[in-house]
């Protein structure tokens, strides 16, 4: 696989076979995309959070027998981690939070057995469950992940990577949102600018405390 922008095509032979140049990637369990796109990874994470929905909507979710303390127990344990795993490094716009907050309402709204067209709120029916929006869960993991960049040693590759600056010709169009783009604004909504974060990530007690701050996600 070639990473970038751009498609490359490639030749590569190992005893004289041509190997197959790939346009997707699963490394880690987390599905890479030749062009950087991070929409291929967090479908791949609805997907997979849908149909264990859908495996367990009539035989748990849906059951009156089984507490709602259990369903949640489901619901936390296997079934957010499922829908979030590797979201540190995504860049989360309308669109994609929009999709995976449907996804997470379908698993809720099956708990307290009611549909759209009961016409309750989101905020309701989390403030029932006693649940807060998945998003929330989100940022703070890109806070956290921020938090362990900012205090990683400057060589460490991965913080080599994050720090570098690419230069090239700014395309057409609306430019693409970047990851620290998302975690500005995530900072702006805590009243924290980006100066003040990286100073406050390099004490860990303190970035705790920006970290689990209250939101405002309904």
């Amino acid at each position: 696989m070639v990473m970038g922008k751009a498609s490359h095509d490639i030749s590569v032979q190992i005893d004289g076979k041509a190997i197959k140049q790939e346009e997707t990637f699963k490394y880690l369990v987390v599905l890479l995309s030749s062009n950087g796109n991070q929409e291929v990874e967090i479908k791949a994470r609805i997907e997979s959070a849908a149909r264990l929905y859908h495996s367990i909507k009539n035989t748990l979710i849906g059951k009156r027998e089984i507490s709602r303390k259990v369903k949640m127990s489901v619901y936390r344990a296997v079934f957010t981690p499922i829908l979030i795993f590797g979201s540190e490094s995504w860049t989360v716009t309308k669109k994609i939070k929009s999709q995976i907050q449907s996804m997470e309402m379908k698993f809720l709204r099956r708990v307290m057995g009611i549909t759209k067209m009961d016409r309750i709120r989101n905020v309701e029916v989390r403030k029932e469950l006693d649940i807060e929006p998945i998003v929330n869960k989100i940022e703070r993991n890109q806070l956290r992940w921020y938090g362990h960049l900012i205090r990683m040693d400057r060589e460490t590759p991965v913080k080599s990577v994050w720090e570098s600056r690419v230069q090239h010709k700014r395309p057409r169009g609306r430019p693409t949102v970047t990851w620290n783009e998302n975690i500005e604004k995530i900072l702006q909504q805590k009243g924290v600018g980006w100066a003040e974060a990286r100073m406050l990530a390099k004490d860990k007690k303190k970035w705790r405390n920006v970290v689990y701050e209250g939101h405002v996600h309904e």
